[in-house]
């Protein structure tokens, strides 16, 4: 039986099962699987089981997650919002092909929220229902009490409360045995609670719209976070590259273990080159260590083919441990060492020990079909089994028959053949048209032997009766040779899952490696730095710990490597701790924002460096001086190193004079109207600073609130707009209660007794912005 053949039996006699699909109702639709889908099926994907509490209970969510090209289980429970914001960025990370859902949630067209919000949100994903009955938390437990890896029975004291996790992980992993035929040894799957604490909850929507993963214009571009830190090296790097920019961490601790690997990747060339070498050479260990921990319900040869690939697999990683360990043989940081400590496990060794002993020492990954079928074929040691020395020898035969024929073949017709191979066609004849063009013409007329002819560009394919035959001797000569390779195979498998635990040690390592060396890669390349609340705010928690009312403080440029919002609030919340303590504090910053703590403390004077615009002979442009001379008061400047919009356009057309007179207008506008405000805040302000800490005496405080109000009078005079009325009446009312006679100023200074005999918050302590 061929191969073809042998796939189409198990198609239509193990996997004659039925899949369930949601329609516009809501309904359920049942259809027979397809080939094609069971193709995608076998080669692994992402399966999630999801089961909601009903009545008081409902709301709670359990969920639970598995590959089948990654062994490990991941568990979560939580209470979610009627919207189920969790559940959708749980999903969208999960990115699951299949959603496994309990029949109730949709019985008799009346479907849950919950299930219209799946069905509507991931309406490329298969939902299907399983009975109520499967999702049963004791079972659950059972299952996580059989599979669990030793190293990690801590998690069963942690769920063993969690009734829906529990109930999703035994309907999900009952459905992944029965549908998927898929079975788990005992004590070799990794199960893990994945809570939602210390990481960022990121929505879909915001996600889509943040472009994380994707391009919102073209969904195959780079153009997205994801996009430009994708250069990771192995498919391990770049799931958890994406799983932490879906749902990043926030805990201060993991952030800054991270931070101080990447800045010493970025500083050690030889480490950064020699990690980002080996990585090159590392497969999907996650995937491998999943094919070593299922066991297949039925031996066929596609099974047999996949332990042998997948043994080979393990002795190639495990060889490169060593080297692994000694590239991060010179690492500082603590996740680093925790690495390379983690790599020193002698399970390694043990393993690849017992893989030697069985394998050959020359078995190596190879690319290419021929080569890698030939390193499966030979991969066993010889006299292991005497059938399996007989059988190999068999197919080299053949194959040494085949290429003879072909060269037969080119001496009797005088033709440039040569033998090719590929996994559809097997062993088949190429021919080369590389000869003039008379020749080409003569190429035409193929003797009749040669059948299936094919061109492409100027390579041509065909095939003989004969070679056909000899092609399905190899086949069966390839089935036998793996059938009884896998009988070897299957005992060491058995043996070495005993300390397949080390192997996960060794995916996490290498995952978490290749996703640190892509930020230190593009830090590198785009000359990124540590962030501000990392090494700024180090030395701002210092001075704000340290600094008092006799201290000096000069504070330059705060928060440039953050962004504008964050910056201006971060900067804005440090001005206002600084001038409640007194401190003599000159600030330097380009937020222009910061101009308004003036407005609001009469102890905070604002300063610029003057800027002269010169325009060019002939008129066209201008340049901008720096004087580097500092001025009391706020910069004129509203696009400070930047030249106006309509400078340097005026040959494009009369709309721009427009444009510039209209945007001044505005301008103009808006800085009357709070240059007034300004001035209302500033006289409001430093009234209540006289009433509360003034030790003036009566004739004194007369005069300095004449001033006052000689200098709001002259400050709202300059506006074009007289709107300073309210404000006359508000100064002139303070000033006749106190020229109307003593008791005004008696209240006064008896309201200045109470408080604190100290100097105004104007003379003991300023903030200077400039």
């Amino acid at each position: 039986m061929t191969v073809g053949a042998m796939e189409h039996y198990v198609i239509r006699n193990v996997y004659t099962t039925w899949f369930k699909f949601k329609h516009k109702n809501t309904a359920v639709k049942e259809r027979p699987i397809h080939f094609n889908e069971y193709r995608f099926c076998c080669c692994g994907f992402q399966c999630a089981s999801i089961v909601e509490g009903r009545g008081q209970a409902r709301g709670e969510i359990g969920m639970a997650s598995l590959d089948l090209k990654t062994p490990m289980l991941v568990l979560s429970q939580f209470s979610d919002s009627q919207t189920y914001v969790k559940v959708s960025t749980r999903l969208n990370i999960l990115q699951p092909l299949e959603v496994i859902m309990p029949t109730n949630s949709c019985e008799n067209g009346n479907a849950t929220k919950l299930f219209k919000l799946i069905s509507d949100s991931f309406s490329d994903r298969v939902i299907s229902t399983v009975q109520r009955k499967y999702f049963n938390e004791s079972k659950g437990l059972q299952y996580i009490r059989h599979l669990c890896l030793p190293e990690h029975s801590s998690v069963q004291l942690e769920v063993s409360q969690k009734y829906y996790c529990l109930a999703a992980a035994a309907a999900l992993l009952k459905y992944v045995e029965f549908i998927q035929n898929t079975v788990y040894a005992p004590e070799s799957l990794k199960v893990a609670f994945c809570g939602s604490e210390h990481t960022t909850m990121i929505d879909a929507t915001t996600a889509t719209n943040l472009e994380l993963i994707c391009n919102l214009l073209n969904p195959k571009s780079d153009h997205s976070l994801y996009g430009i830190l994708k250069v990771p090296q192995t498919p391990g790097g770049a799931r958890l590259l994406r799983a932490n920019l879906l749902q990043p961490p926030c805990d201060r601790s993991t952030i800054e273990m991270r931070l101080d690997c990447v800045q010493e990747l970025t500083e050690k060339e030889e480490m950064f080159y020699n990690l980002q070498a080996l990585l090159e050479r590392f497969t999907d260990i996650d995937h491998l260590v999943s094919l070593c921990v299922q066991i297949p319900k039925q031996e066929t040869v596609k099974t047999a083919d996949s332990k042998i690939a997948s043994i080979i697999s393990m002795k190639h990683t495990l060889e490169l441990v060593d080297a692994l360990q000694t590239a991060l043989g010179c690492a500082e940081a603590p996740l680093l060492k925790a690495y390379y400590n983690s790599l020193s496990d002698p399970r390694f060794e043990q393993i690849l020990q017992k893989i030697r002993a069985v394998i050959h020492d020359d078995t190596r990954l190879q690319k290419g079909a021929l080569n890698m079928r030939t390193q499966k074929c030979f991969a066993v040691r010889p006299n292991i089994n005497g059938l399996l020395d007989v059988a190999r020898r068999t197919y080299t035969e053949i194959v040494d028959d085949i290429a003879e024929s072909v060269k037969e073949l080119a001496q009797q017709f005088d033709l440039p053949l040569r033998t090719a191979y590929n996994t559809s066609r097997g062993f088949f004849i190429q021919m080369g048209s590389d000869r003039r063009p008379d020749e080409r013409q003569q190429q035409q007329q193929l003797p009749a032997c040669f059948i299936k002819v094919a061109r492409s560009k100027a390579v041509m394919s065909c095939t003989t009766s004969d070679l056909i035959k000899m092609n399905d001797r190899v086949t069966e000569s390839i089935q036998e040779i793996y059938l009884m390779s896998n009988i070897v195979v299957t005992e060491l498998l058995n043996e070495i899952r005993a300390n397949i635990s080390c192997v996960y040690k060794v995916a996490e390592c290498v995952s978490m490696l290749d996703m640190l060396l892509a930020f230190a890669h593009t830090c590198t390349v785009s000359n990124y730095g540590m962030p501000a609340p990392v090494s700024i705010m180090q030395d701002v928690n210092y001075i704000m710990q340290n600094a008092s009312h006799r201290s000096l403080i000069i504070i330059d440029e705060l928060g440039r490597g953050t962004s504008a919002e964050e910056g201006v609030g971060l900067c804005f919340a440090i001005c206002e701790y600084l001038v409640n303590i007194k401190a003599f504090t000159i600030f330097a910053t380009h937020f222009f924002e910061l101009k308004r703590l003036q407005t609001l403390y009469p102890n905070v004077e604002n300063y610029h460096f003057e800027v002269h615009h010169v325009r060019e002979e002939g008129g066209s442009g201008e340049t901008i001086n720096f004087t580097h001379l500092l001025s009391k008061g706020v910069t004129k400047e509203t696009n400070y190193g930047r030249l106006p919009l309509d400078e340097n356009r005026e040959n494009e057309g009369e709309g721009n004079g427009k444009t510039t007179l209209i945007s001044s207008e505005v301008r103009k506008a808006a800085s009357d109207d709070t240059q007034h405000q300004h001035a209302a805040v500033r006289l409001a302000t430093r009234l209540v600073q006289t009433a509360h800490n003034s030790q003036l005496d009566l004739d004194s405080l007369r005069l300095y609130l004449h001033g006052l109000r000689n200098q709001y009078l002259q400050q709202s005079s300059d506006q074009e707009q007289q709107t300073n009325s309210h404000g006359d009446d508000v100064t002139m009312a303070a000033s006749s209660q106190i020229d109307a006679g003593e008791g005004g100023g008696v209240s006064l200074v008896a309201e200045c007794d109470q408080g604190q005999r100290t100097r105004g918050n104007n003379t003991s302590g300023s903030l200077k912005i400039a």
